[in-house]
């Protein structure tokens, strides 16, 4: 992998825990999500203009399709917080996104997995299982919710990698924040929980760096291995957790997170 693409990956998947530590912490509510798609559809806007780049290229269909399952990925994601830890959710439903993207990914789009790649991968979901197991079992709709949010980021990751050879970054972004948004205002006007505005903005502003950091990272190297580097989030889910939400992670989820960043350095060198 080329470490320019490493090294966003790597930005991009620090971002992503603290956002996701912030929904968390905010027993993740429907109008905390839309207050963060609006803010980071706002960034998204002024880079769109600094860059001038609005060409759609033939993308826009796939923009719509990823709006459809970050949809659903945002919702699956509030409803497994209310229910699960950040540190089993989390590692729970990125390290089931990453295991399903790369033979996807390999299958659909016909890319290279190379054996290096494939043993940092093994490594990966062998970290990620350590990190989920590290608890006492919690209610199966905690793990339902999971899974489906797994089964969302193959579906946007393999969408996204696909579109990125079609459209900007900054436009692609911005659609999919702004499309999100626009699929929860119901429920985001429905709910009647107070809400402080400013954690979800910033929350919005590290979601949108990291996605765009992402989506870059997809333009230089495959999906499957750019997915799994970005797995180097969980193993920043315990010390996040305990930090910011006075989780106390098991041994075993700290053991999984170095085995997580283990599998993650092989895959940079393969």
């Amino acid at each position: 992998m080329p470490p320019l693409a490493a090294g966003l990956a790597i930005v991009s998947a620090v971002l992503h825990v603290g956002w996701n530590a912030a929904l968390r912490g905010a027993s993740a509510t429907v109008r905390f999500v839309w207050v963060e798609m609006l803010a980071g559809g706002f960034l998204g806007l002024l880079m769109v203009g600094a860059t001038g780049d609005v060409r759609l290229h033939g993308a826009l269909w796939w923009a719509v399709l990823t709006v459809g399952i970050h949809a659903v990925y945002f919702l699956a994601l509030m409803l497994a917080y209310r229910t699960g830890a950040l540190s089993v959710v989390y590692p729970g439903s990125r390290g089931l996104g990453v295991l399903l993207t790369v033979p996807a990914a390999a299958w659909f789009l016909a890319e290279t997995v190379r054996p290096l790649t494939v043993a940092g991968i093994v490594l990966v979901g062998a970290g990620l299982f350590f990190l989920v197991v590290g608890r006492r079992p919690g209610p199966i709709r905690q793990y339902g919710w999971t899974a489906l949010v797994g089964i969302c980021v193959m579906g946007y990751s393999l969408v996204d990698s696909h579109a990125m050879h079609l459209m900007a970054p900054p436009l692609y972004i911005t659609i999919q924040f702004w499309g999100t948004a626009l699929c929860l205002t119901p429920l985001a006007l429905r709910e009647a929980t107070p809400l402080n505005v400013r954690t979800p903005i910033l929350a919005g502003l590290a979601s949108l760096a990291s996605y765009v950091l992402i989506l870059y990272a997809y333009r230089l190297a495959p999906v499957g291995a750019v997915l799994a580097l970005r797995q180097l989030a969980p193993a920043l889910a315990p010390l996040a957790a305990t930090l910011w939400l006075r989780e106390r992670p098991a041994r075993t989820e700290v053991l999984g997170a170095l085995v997580v960043a283990a599998g993650s350095a092989l895959i940079i060198f393969g």
